[in-house]
C-alpha cells in the first residue's frame, strides 16, 4: 500500500477507449507544462517551462507501481502522462526501461510533442510501446493560439520534431487532433493538417473536441 503522506504517482486503472483498462502514471506536478492550452481541463499552466528535470524520481514511481501491481492489478495498458508535460521529467527514458523489466504490460506515452524536436528526449522515449503525441495546429498563428507555448517552442520546431521522431520510431504512432468550433475545425483547416499528418504517417488519427470544461470557457466544442 501507497503511504497516506507519499503523494500518489500511480492511479487506476481507469477505462481508456483507445487503451482499455489504463494504470497511470504521473510523471510532473500539476501544470508543470512547455504549453498552457486553451483547452485543457487542468486548467491555466502554473509555470511554462522547458527545463527537464527528475520532477518525479524513478525510484519512487517504480516503487510505487510495483506495489499496484502486487495488489493484483491486471491493466490492458501502462501509460505514461501527467498533471503537466510528462517529457520534461528526465528520468522518463530510465522510467520506461525499468517498466518493461517489471512487467510485459504495454506502455503507452501520452505527450504534448514540444520536447521531440530535442534527440534525448526522442532517444529517451522509443521504449514505449504507443507514443501518442498531439497535434492541435496547422499554422504557426493557430499553435500560439491553442497552445500558447513556451518561447523557446515554435511550430516549425514542434512538427518537424514530431516528423523526426515519427521517422526514428519502431512503436505504434497515434497522432491526437484537438479540434474547436471557430478555431481549427474548418475545412480549410482539415485541408491544412493533411500535409503535416501525411508527414508524420501516424499508425492512427485521433480527432478528439472539448467535452470537458476547458482552461478558456470560450473555447467550444466543434461539431
Amino acid at each position: 500500500m501507497t503511504d497516506s503522506n507519499q503523494e500518489l504517482l500511480v492511479y487506476g486503472p481507469v477505462p481508456s477507449r483507445r487503451l482499455g483498462r489504463s494504470l497511470g502514471i504521473d510523471l510532473i506536478p500539476l501544470k508543470l507544462c512547455s504549453y498552457d492550452c486553451i483547452y485543457c481541463q487542468l486548467g491555466k499552466s502554473s509555470s511554462k517551462t522547458v527545463t527537464r528535470r527528475p520532477y518525479r524520481k524513478a525510484d519512487d514511481v517504480l516503487h510505487q507501481l510495483e506495489a499496484r501491481l502486487a495488489q493484483g492489478v491486471s491493466p490492458d495498458c501502462i501509460t505514461i502522462a501527467g498533471s503537466g508535460e510528462p517529457t520534461l521529467n528526465s528520468d522518463i527514458g530510465k522510467i520506461i526501461s525499468q517498466i518493461k523489466k517489471i512487467t510485459p504490460v504495454p506502455v503507452a506515452l501520452l505527450t504534448n510533442g514540444s520536447l521531440l524536436s530535442e534527440p534525448e528526449v526522442r532517444d529517451s522515449v522509443m521504449g514505449a510501446d504507443i507514443v501518442i503525441p498531439s497535434l492541435d495546429a496547422c499554422t504557426p498563428e493557430q499553435f500560439l493560439t491553442i497552445n500558447r507555448p513556451h518561447r523557446l517552442v515554435t511550430f516549425d520546431k514542434m512538427t518537424e520534431g514530431i516528423i523526426t521522431f515519427a521517422d526514428e520510431y519502431t512503436g505504434k504512432l497515434w497522432l491526437e487532433i484537438f479540434i474547436m468550433e471557430g478555431i481549427n475545425a474548418s475545412v480549410s483547416d482539415a485541408l491544412a493538417f493533411k500535409p503535416l499528418v501525411d508527414r508524420i504517417s501516424p499508425d492512427v488519427v485521433y480527432v478528439n473536441t472539448a467535452v470537458r470544461p476547458p482552461a478558456d470557457p470560450s473555447v467550444k466544442q466543434a461539431s
